[in-house]
């Protein structure tokens, strides 16, 4: 997140190669919400991954507890610094729909729905 503040037009490469250009008022307005230390350890885009097997409509977030962090604080959920959600946070973060969508309204920019494939159906073919 750090690196992308400092370009006048904030993008990274996507896995097929494309470029995911981001509005630098979404990329500001979310690096203020976030403590000062997280700047350089948060990687976007952040990535939902819809996740079937945990419920109608749950996601959880792509990445480490940085990116889950980001969201946390995106919907209020926690007020700490990363260093206090890194101790106090469990395995995974997961949201719903709902908050995905409040998410994807003010940082359309910055996010990435994905689909994941439930564990149990990997490899049965």
């Amino acid at each position: 997140m750090a690196e992308l503040l400092k370009e006048e037009t904030p993008q990274v490469s996507s896995i097929d190669g494309k470029s995911i250009v981001m509005r630098k008022e979404e990329l500001e307005n979310l690096a203020s919400i976030v403590s000062k230390d997280a700047l350089e350890k948060i990687r976007l885009p952040i990535v939902f991954i819809r996740r079937s097997e945990l419920g109608r409509g749950a996601f959880t977030v792509l990445g480490d507890k940085p990116e889950a962090y980001t969201v946390a604080r995106a919907l209020g959920s926690f007020d700490g610094d990363i260093e206090e959600y890194r101790r106090q946070s469990g395995p995974e973060l997961i949201v719903y729909k709902p908050e995905v969508s409040e998410l994807t309204r003010k940082y359309h920019s910055l996010i990435v729905i994905g689909f994941g494939v439930p564990e149990d159906l990997h490899g049965s073919a």
